[in-house]
């Protein structure tokens, strides 16, 4: 094997870890259970194969799945160190609790994560209390408590997912999200609905809304035509709450464009 040349030997490395991924889909694993690192067990084989994979501009190293059992300290700095500077894309697929070198090693990574998946956020508080400039996509599975966190810091995530989350996080720092996804709108104890309306609103770019479950009380307009708040960017609203009249009340806040991509 050693007389492969590298670029075939990375490109084997590559179609590994494409097929590893691969197959967590087929046997039925959602996204948040996903196995990339697992092809450095094939690169063990042969220390040629190993050296070669460290020399691919991190291509192959970027993409990080944390699970039980975690990773030693001295696995995880390689892997980070190997990733060049490439953006990092960190899932944790556990709720198991996260040894504090993990978080440590991470949060002095914090610039470089451009994608993030984490079961909550109150239980990476760390992370969250760092600058997170890169990080442009977020998933959050289920939180449950309002996050605390006021100086969070992350300009630039445009797409925010928080799964089955029973609450959402104050949308204020995100001030270039485009993309919403909730199981449930529910809002933390502090902010009103008419604080939420506004700050949505005020996003420049905010172009996609999915509510798969409950939608929050809206209060009634007192004076529907000078009140009604502008999404005039918008392009997908998906509505899923069962009760009409909740989707309605919701709706008459908001001015929306005249010929919306997609409405449901």
């Amino acid at each position: 094997c050693c007389r492969l040349p590298p670029e075939l030997i990375i490109m084997i490395l590559f179609l590994l870890k494409i097929e590893l991924m691969q197959e967590c889909m087929d046997e039925g694993v959602s996204h948040w259970v996903r196995k990339p690192l697992r092809w450095i067990t094939g690169g063990r084989f042969c220390r040629f194969w190993w050296d070669i994979a460290q020399t691919d501009g991190g291509k192959l190293w970027n993409v990080i799945d944390l699970q039980a059992p975690f990773p030693s300290r001295p696995v995880l700095v390689a892997v980070l160190q190997h990733s060049k500077t490439l953006p990092l894309d960190i899932s944790f697929t556990t709720n198991k609790k996260t040894p504090p070198y993990i978080l440590e090693l991470l949060s002095a990574a914090a610039g470089r994560i451009g994608t993030l998946r984490v079961p909550n956020m109150a239980k990476f508080t760390p992370l969250f209390s760092q600058p997170l400039p890169s990080l442009k996509s977020l998933w959050v599975l289920q939180e449950e408590k309002p996050f605390k966190i006021q100086s969070l810091t992350c300009p630039n995530v445009q797409f925010l997912d928080m799964g089955d989350s029973a609450i959402i996080p104050n949308l204020t720092p995100f001030t270039a999200l485009t993309t919403l996804k909730v199981s449930h709108l529910c809002l933390p104890f502090n902010w009103t609905f008419q604080a939420f309306a506004h700050c949505l609103s005020s996003l420049p770019c905010f172009q996609n809304l999915t509510v798969y479950g409950s939608l929050p009380e809206a209060p009634a307009l007192t004076d529907l035509e000078a009140e009604r708040l502008p999404l005039l960017h918008l392009k997908h609203l998906d509505l899923f709450d069962e009760d009409s009249s909740s989707i309605g009340s919701f709706l008459t806040w908001f001015q929306f464009p005249l010929t919306p991509k997609h409405f449901s």
